[in-house]
């Protein structure tokens, strides 16, 4: 077995990285978001790989007008404090864990 065989191998094993919260997850546990959200013109070239928990949480927070408008990067999200804030949480999550993130009456 080469190297690059057993790479693919562990990757498969340990699963796919958070792009925002750099946690490695099951790749079941992870789903594509539009940076640009489709509504707001997004395409493929506007996504990342995100965990369910860090996904679940943007949407949760934020409409899709204000994700299009002031969050279309990985690095734009990780600069509003509320999202550093979860992710100073998250990080300390087993990979295996999910939860239920509760939608807010209000949006940011």
């Amino acid at each position: 077995m080469n190297a690059d065989t057993n790479s693919n191998r562990n990757q498969r094993i340990e699963g796919l990285r958070c792009e925002l919260c750099h946690r490695v997850v099951p790749e079941r546990m992870t789903s594509v978001h539009h940076l640009r959200p489709r509504s707001h013109g997004g395409g493929p070239e506007n996504e990342a790989v995100l965990c369910k928990m860090c996904h679940s949480f943007l949407h949760a927070t934020f409409t899709n007008r204000t994700l299009a408008e002031s969050f279309d990067s990985v690095e734009a999200l990780r600069e509003d404090p509320e999202v550093r804030k979860f992710l100073k949480w998250v990080r300390k999550q087993k990979p295996h864990r999910s939860i239920n993130v509760d939608r807010r009456s209000e949006k940011r």
